[in-house]
């Protein structure tokens, strides 16, 4: 956001917190996942949410420290520790080289390492602040999803509207250095973005949906909204996500199931073939994810790393290259510092000789970060959380799943909001049997 907005919203944000008006601080919170735009710009984008988790730390510092120690999270808060030793040695005791000697301070070991730890804190306060308000029932699960749902109908056809104007609105409020003025953005900064959480949105909307007996037209109008996201972002990984998770989401093997599935593949690919937004790339890069291509970057590279982007390529053939550090990673979002030595000569990034950008997947962004560890830790963190599920109603299950899979395409905040979220939910039925137990007992 530009200087005067992003100080009205500083302001909000705080003021959400202190004043413990804890609707408008959550209604903060999932405006700036869902509209990656609504962030202050200080070197890197700060989104609002992260306000409110520090907000959260600094006013309720001892629930957020109980927080780490809960049985949900305890495999998720082992890693970081574990990157908070691996920050020290591969960030200041033996830390990665520059080789260009170009990178500004936050791009070096040091800085990365530095930066890195401190957004994490801000994750673990988000998740704190997300299961502080879903226990304590500050704010119900219903208006949790409303929000989600209204917000991202908002972003889709407000961004229509910019669109049409030539982003007018964009300019007026967002600080932003390219706006891709030819493709369809939403409210978000990059069409990715926008079809990505589209794709997330619409799964979290119709599993609270099914489940829900109280029907709203804004549910419906959602899932229509980023329904149209998904397809007029033009992007393959929105798309491949999108199928990703009506598959693992909602499939079961029944012939109905199979029969629906089949309806809305088509649907979804008419649409893609008759809106004039969609790109004619979007197809080549699918099947660049789906089956890889055949130009390799190193002599011996697996075909398996050509599937995946830039980043997370390199990041595999580093490790491929120097295996050790698959047992240990080499620390908090560092692995962009010694991967630039592979950056082939047809990328864009091969002049500047080096990539600052991280692994978008999760297992590769955790490999290179924390090695097998991080990945098997996450792993279990996952299941554990899984097996307190079953006296849930099945959407909070469903929505779970789809934070995984949005993250398996894309880790981000998104995964600790799911996190806060999930144990928030699992937090608030534990509570809830206490009280009847209590009130039997008494």
């Amino acid at each position: 956001m530009n200087l005067f907005f992003s100080i009205i919203f500083l302001v909000l944000s705080l003021y959400s917190i202190i004043a413990k008006k804890y609707k408008l601080a959550l209604v903060i919170s999932i405006l700036s996942v869902i509209i990656d735009t609504f962030a202050l710009n200080v070197g890197v984008n700060f989104l609002l949410i992260y306000v409110v988790g520090y907000g959260f730390l600094f006013t309720n510092f001892r629930f957020v420290f109980n927080i780490l120690s809960n049985t949900y999270l305890k495999p998720f808060v082992f890693e970081f520790y574990i990157l908070i030793i691996l920050a020290i040695i591969f960030g200041f005791i033996s830390p990665w080289p520059d080789l260009t000697g170009t990178r500004p301070w936050t791009q070096t070991s040091p800085g990365r390492s530095l930066i890195t730890i401190f957004r994490l804190i801000g994750d673990f306060s988000i998740v704190a602040f997300l299961i502080f308000v879903l226990s304590t029932n500050r704010v119900s699960i219903r208006f949790l999803f409303l929000t989600i749902a209204i917000i991202s109908s908002l972003s889709m056809w407000i961004g229509l509207f910019d669109y049409f104007t030539g982003y007018m609105l964009h300019d007026l409020f967002f600080d932003l250095e390219h706006i891709e003025r030819t493709r369809f953005l939403g409210m978000n900064g990059e069409p990715k973005v926008l079809g990505r959480i589209g794709a997330l949105c619409f799964t979290l909307v119709l599993v609270f949906l099914i489940y829900t007996p109280k029907k709203s037209f804004i549910f419906y109008f959602s899932l229509f909204s980023n329904f149209l996201a998904v397809v007029m972002s033009s992007s393959a990984s929105s798309i491949v996500l999108f199928f990703l998770l009506m598959f693992f989401v909602f499939f079961k093997f029944s012939v109905k199931n199979l029969l629906l599935f089949g309806f809305l593949a088509s649907i979804f690919f008419i649409a893609i073939n008759f809106i004039p937004f969609v790109e004619q790339g979007t197809f080549d890069k699918i099947n660049k994810a789906l089956y890889g291509v055949d130009d390799l970057w190193l002599v011996g590279e697996l075909a398996f790393f050509t599937r995946f982007d830039i980043f997370d390529r390199l990041a595999l053939i580093f490790l491929w290259e120097n295996p050790i550090y698959v047992m240990s990673g080499v620390g908090p979002n560092l692995i962009s510092i010694p991967a630039s030595q592979y950056i082939p000569p047809i990328s864009i990034f091969y002049e500047l000789g080096r990539i600052d950008s991280v692994p978008n997947v999760m297992p590769v962004n955790l490999l290179s970060r924390s090695g097998i560890l991080g990945v098997l830790l996450y792993f279990f963190g996952f299941k554990r959380l899984f097996s307190f599920l079953n006296t849930l109603p099945p959407f909070v299950k469903s929505s779970l799943i789809a934070f995984i899979l949005f993250s398996m395409v894309y880790l981000s905040v998104v995964v600790f909001v799911g996190l806060g979220i999930v144990i928030g939910l699992i937090e608030l039925d534990r509570l809830n049997k206490l009280k009847v137990i209590n009130s039997i007992i008494l």
